[in-house]
């Protein structure tokens, strides 16, 4: 039996995260995945969502976007569009992409993309509030 999850994530931009890890909590679009060593092979989606890796007794809490996440034989890959530690979300960036989206969602304009600016709310948000809840974890 294994005692550690081999955690892989990947964006767009290349591999973000390889390391070994004891549990991995990612929210899919139904319900959490608690991931523990010795999970059940799975395939699941991800959502825009809190990211909890625990390393050693250490949470990392992290940002990710919409993906897919794969368990197998100890190995977890994440295949995420964006991943970024609590630490490293730029909150005013945030702030100005939430204030974009829902000026684009005010306005119901025909040209805007309804889907679109909800996603960018989404993402914008979340990193709002894991960027604010980390200052609880330090």
């Amino acid at each position: 039996m294994r005692d550690k999850l081999h955690l892989i994530i990947y964006t767009p931009t290349g591999k973000r995260f390889d390391d070994e890890v004891d549990f991995v909590q990612i929210h899919g679009y139904k319900n959490y995945l608690g991931i523990l060593p010795n999970h059940a092979p799975l395939i699941s989606d991800v959502i825009v969502s809190k990211m909890s890796i625990r390393i050693n007794g250490e949470d990392i809490i992290c940002a990710v976007g919409e993906g897919v996440v794969s368990i197998d034989n100890g190995e977890v890959k994440v295949v995420v569009s964006s991943f970024e530690k609590a630490d490293e979300i730029d909150v005013n960036r945030a702030l100005r992409a939430k204030e974009r989206a829902e000026k684009r969602l005010e306005e119901k304009l025909i040209e805007t993309d309804i889907l679109r600016a909800k996603a960018a709310l989404s993402r914008a948000l979340n990193r709002i509030e894991i960027a604010g809840n980390s200052l609880w974890f330090m």
